[in-house]
């Protein structure tokens, strides 16, 4: 069928107008959002946008020094996820809930960020917070040791912090064990993880055992805790999983922290049976109601003091 002069130029301007309008509605879904760039307290709303939501949480669980919630939590029946001694394990020491400074020193789990995610994290550089007066400027930093704010955040109308402060180069809190509820905190029946060796354990998690077992808090230095796998898992899981120290092609997952059944399972040595037996049911990475007893590789100790110089850090941290 032959088509005349008038039929192909009407066709060819069908096509360009298609071509028009996909052109103007792909460029209008790909234009920038205008967001607003005055803080939403003294904004008058005519700059912020109906498809934008800003949402504060002011729950009680802000004032929490751990995350996430079951590392604090104490809903009986479901804590044992530090150990009590070499066979019973129990809630974990040293978690607050109403957003003070920290009295009472943890046990290492809680002062390490592989477990306790808001837990200091070298990794990571803190940076201070924007002023809200002045968004060009931040909040004053914290570089004096012995005076570092208990609530950086807590300002009055003029952005002035107002929090108190405290003496973390000198009185950090550290949770030792000793022999006796009498036993001076600062003497030798008292025991301090990742200062005084012990057989028992592998790393810098020791005590309490069966003889140092009553807990006190010592004035010390800040310090953290790091972990390294003591066992290698086929998937993310984190259910079968064998001992090693580094990846393997049919084990590439370190497993930082599992979660067991039983504490038996939890306290058993490094690609134990008890941890990775029947069906590797025994463990896994999630925490339940049913898997609570936690299984850690590796304690190693870090101090934070002025002589030491070198700290494990993250390659991606270059400016320190």
């Amino acid at each position: 069928m032959r088509t005349t002069k008038f039929e192909q130029q009407g066709r060819l301007l069908r096509q360009l107008l298609v071509f028009t309008v996909l052109w103007m509605s792909a460029t209008a879904s790909a234009a920038l959002t205008d967001l607003a760039d005055t803080p939403l307290s003294t904004d008058s709303g005519s700059s912020v946008r109906p498809n934008m939501m800003f949402i504060l949480d002011n729950s009680g669980s802000m004032d929490f020094s751990y995350m996430p919630d079951y590392v604090g939590y104490y809903r009986g029946g479901y804590e044992n996820k530090c150990r009590s001694n070499a066979t019973s394990m129990r809630q974990c020491y040293g978690t607050k809930d109403d957003g003070g400074a920290l009295t009472e020193g943890g046990d290492p789990p809680v002062y390490s960020y592989f477990f306790n995610t808001i837990y200091y994290n070298p990794n990571i550089l803190y940076s201070p917070p924007v002023n809200p007066c002045n968004t060009a400027q931040t909040l004053a930093a914290m570089s004096d040791p012995t005076a570092v704010r208990v609530k950086g955040h807590q300002i009055d109308g003029s952005c002035n912090q107002t929090s108190s402060t405290v003496n973390i180069k000198n009185y950090f809190p550290e949770r030792v064990y000793c022999k006796s509820s009498g036993s001076s905190v600062t003497g030798s029946n008292c025991k301090r993880n990742g200062i005084d060796a012990s057989n028992t354990f592998t790393g810098d998690y020791d005590y309490p055992d069966g003889t140092y077992s009553y807990p006190k808090t010592l004035d010390s230095n800040p310090h953290y805790f790091l972990i390294s796998p003591l066992e290698y898992c086929a998937d993310s899981d984190l259910m079968n999983c064998s001992a090693a120290t580094a990846a393997t092609s049919s084990k590439p997952v370190p497993a930082y922290v599992r979660f067991c059944n039983s504490a038996s399972a939890a306290l058993s040595a490094p690609g134990s049976s008890s941890a990775n037996g029947t069906n590797n049911s025994e463990c896994q990475a999630r925490y339940t109601s049913t898997f609570q007893y936690a299984r850690y590789g590796k304690f190693t100790r870090v101090d934070i003091v002025s002589s030491n110089n070198s700290y494990p850090k993250s390659v991606a941290r270059t400016d320190c």
